[in-house]
């Protein structure tokens, strides 16, 4: 392969590496809230979403995070396309800005981040970065690239690159094989929950995350029952069907106003806070701000029992009576305080919100958060049931069929142990799981199509010298 053809090789590698760089660290989770965002969208949503606080590091890494793209494209327009320079800067200045104009759009429909003019100034000046740290060292680089193409025209050959993708597809093979051990570390399991956190109904403990809405039962076990036992319950509506395997439940009637005992006799009985509970039916009761329920004291057997199995399922049979909760508004929470919990369902606008404290999600359990949208449509009763095991989460609602699922596969472990670590949400869905699996192959499979791309030039060259 000539020198030209190298250097243009290597030019196009470095912008799309940049590239591929740029879109994996701006755009994380990659689940964009489409829906959620367009039905809430208005002026002062626009305003909120971009509103952020300047912070000096945040700034320093969108300059740095365009430097390559703007020194690539300035190295392709000059090397290669041999484009003037007042041009190159012109396009290089038009090209940072689209692209990061395009990720700030994009980012408004991600939750948990904060688009910016700023950000898109900072972006910029980044690719003009790049530009500038060409032209001003263009002579030095220019040798250098002219050294390098010399070197790798001379190196680069059919054996030698036929080794390497042997050798580079052995040790990929090796890592794909290893990381389903990932599997065995268990990074999902719930061996960080806290002992002693009490059970609170419809708010939190620090008394600021009210949810208003009645419950029916609950139920709560220490293991992820099976599909068999999950439709039985949901026709059943009520959670006997694992009474005997539960580790508390509770059924809620007019009786003892102010104690509600466990079932079981495993939890301590819930309290009453604030005024007087009401009953709008026979069997169950009415949460809001002024009234909610807690346990006397922290659920530490079912803390422990659920710590050790690193499983769960909960049943509950509730109705929201306002589809515009914010907070997330707490249905249920294992917590202390908004920042610190082993377990939270809640509500957020028509979303239904879980937290789950694992050794993948930290204690606040949002990194991530999962969501189901358009949970709450009414104010009708519902049943609701989740799973949790290491392996996947599962949520249904009123009938088997009505399954949402995302699956804990080694790659979705091996992603969010080497992701961000600020918190995010995603949806609860096997997209997600998917999407996971297809960033790992990009990854794997790039280098071996670099190799074959350099192999199939040089037969190519020897076909053409054969001639």
């Amino acid at each position: 392969m000539s020198q030209t053809k190298l250097l243009r090789f290597y030019l196009i590698l470095l912008i799309t590496l940049s590239w591929f760089v740029i879109i994996l660290l701006t755009l994380f989770p990659y689940d964009f809230f489409i829906q959620e965002t367009l039905s809430q969208f208005s002026y002062d949503f626009l305003f909120k979403r971009t509103e952020r606080p300047a912070n000096i590091q945040d700034l320093v890494l969108n300059i740095l995070l365009f430097i390559p793209f703007g020194f690539g494209c300035t190295a392709f327009f000059t090397q290669v396309l041999n484009i003037k320079i007042v041009t190159v800067a012109k396009l290089v200045v038009t090209i940072s800005f689209i692209l990061s104009f395009v990720i700030e759009i994009l980012q408004l429909f991600i939750p948990t981040r904060n688009p910016t003019y700023v950000d898109l100034l900072m972006n910029t000046l980044g690719g003009v970065t790049g530009f500038l740290i060409f032209y001003l060292f263009r002579k030095y680089i220019t040798k250098i690239f002219f050294q390098a193409t010399a070197l790798s025209e001379k190196l680069l050959s059919i054996p030698l690159l036929s080794v390497l993708i042997i050798i580079y597809i052995v040790l990929a093979s090796a890592f794909n094989i290893n990381i389903k051990f990932l599997e065995a570390i268990k990074t999902w399991n719930l061996s960080n929950w806290d002992l002693d956190y009490p059970l609170v109904l419809g708010n939190e403990v620090t008394e600021d995350r009210p949810w208003n809405g009645n419950i029916s039962h609950l139920c709560i076990a220490n293991r992820k029952i099976s599909e068999i036992e999950i439709n039985q319950i949901l026709k059943d509506e009520n959670c006997d069907g694992i009474k005997n395997k539960a580790i508390a439940a509770y059924k809620f009637t007019p009786t003892n106003k102010n104690y509600f005992a466990d079932r079981q006799g495993n939890t301590p009985n819930l309290v009453g806070k604030k005024q007087q509970l009401n009953y709008p039916t026979q069997d169950s009761i009415q949460l809001g701000k002024l009234n909610w329920l807690q346990t006397e004291k922290p659920v530490t057997l079912l803390n422990q029992k659920i710590r050790d199995s690193s499983e769960f399922t909960l049943f509950i049979k509730y109705a929201t009576l306002s589809l515009s909760q914010t907070g997330p508004a707490r249905i249920i929470s294992i917590s202390k305080d908004p920042y610190n919990r082993n377990l939270t369902l809640g509500q957020w606008n028509n979303n239904l919100s879980i937290r789950v404290r694992n050794l993948i999600t930290k204690k606040n359990g949002t990194r991530p958060e999962f969501n189901v949208a358009n949970f709450f449509g009414d104010t009708q009763y519902h049943k609701l049931i989740i799973t949790y095991s290491i392996k996947n989460l599962s949520v249904y609602i009123d009938k088997l069929a009505n399954q949402h699922i995302i699956n804990f596969s080694p790659q979705t472990t091996l992603f969010w142990n080497l992701s961000p670590p600020f918190s995010s949400i995603i949806h609860v869905n096997e997209n997600n799981t998917r999407l996971y699996y297809l960033i790992y192959y990009i990854i794997l499979v790039f280098p071996v199509a670099i190799f074959i791309y350099l192999i199939l030039e040089q037969l190519k060259n020897y076909s053409q010298e054969q001639k």
